[in-house]
């Protein structure tokens, strides 16, 4: 039986500005390789267990943080919520003008050694009418970055992107799957449903963007005359290049952290 100590004692540094971008070819850290059950260890055990997350909330007149009930990590290294937000938490005058600021799911005490590989099984949010959207913003997030300014970390999808009004700081690019939820009456509550799983593989710095083969380079070499013409073939390693390229984007879309829970 694994012993768990559950506590909220680790503090993470706040991120600089500068650190906000994700790059689909950097190094990662395994969540599980740094903090895992132990029944021998307690300092190890006890920080794992302390790690846990919450549904967040808050609408487009930003009247007030919402948050839901913590859930802690799983002896598997996964933090799944269910996060109900009620139509008076959209609006609460209760006109039916209920609106979108931004939501998703804090984690909270990581160790400090971001950035993290992960790997978001189920992200959906379903209305009152029973319509389910699927939040690929937050699905497609495989490097967990530690959120800039209010430092931890998020999975949030916005409407709009996310400035920090003090340093003028990007800290989350608007989501297409939610686009207009911010005007009123265009949000009226329903369920939020993410779950993380944290025990994935890392990667190595550049893995993702490995040069191509040499016989592969060799077609962007001038070719003799006589070969010219049986080297019509598409090259391989543009595909590649663009995939790099767009699971750099999807990443960077959604910047990831949460703010430690008082």
């Amino acid at each position: 039986m694994k012993i768990r100590r559950v506590f909220a004692g680790m503090a993470a540094a706040v991120m600089a500005a500068s650190m906000m971008a994700v790059s689909a070819s950097a190094a990662t850290t395994k969540l599980l390789d740094v903090v895992h059950p132990d029944e021998e260890d307690a300092k190890i055990n006890d920080a794992y267990y302390s790690i846990g997350g919450m549904g967040f909330f808050m609408n487009n007149k930003w009247e007030g943080w919402n948050q839901g009930d913590w859930c802690g990590i799983d002896d598997e290294g996964k933090i799944s919520i269910e996060y109900e937000i009620s139509d008076i938490l959209a609006d609460k005058s209760m006109s039916g003008e209920g609106s979108l600021g931004f939501m998703g799911l804090m984690v909270c005490n990581l160790p400090d050694n971001y950035p993290y590989a992960i790997k978001v099984l189920e992200a959906t949010f379903t209305d009152p009418e029973g319509k389910v959207t699927e939040l690929d913003t937050i699905k497609d997030v495989t490097v967990a970055e530690e959120f800039p300014i209010e430092g931890n970390l998020r999975l949030l999808v916005a409407p709009n992107d996310v400035i920090d009004e003090k340093t003028e700081t990007l800290k989350a690019k608007a989501a297409p799957e939610v686009a207009g939820w911010d005007e009123a009456g265009k949000f009226n509550g329903g369920t939020l449903k993410i779950t993380v799983d944290f025990n994935v593989e890392p990667t190595d710095d550049g893995s993702e963007a490995d040069p191509a083969p040499a016989e592969e380079k060799k077609k962007d070499d001038p070719a003799p005359a006589e070969e010219k013409k049986s080297d019509d073939k598409p090259a391989k390693t543009g595909a590649a290049a663009t995939g790099a390229v767009a699971a750099a984007a999807v990443a960077a879309a959604a910047i990831v952290a949460c703010k430690k829970r008082k």
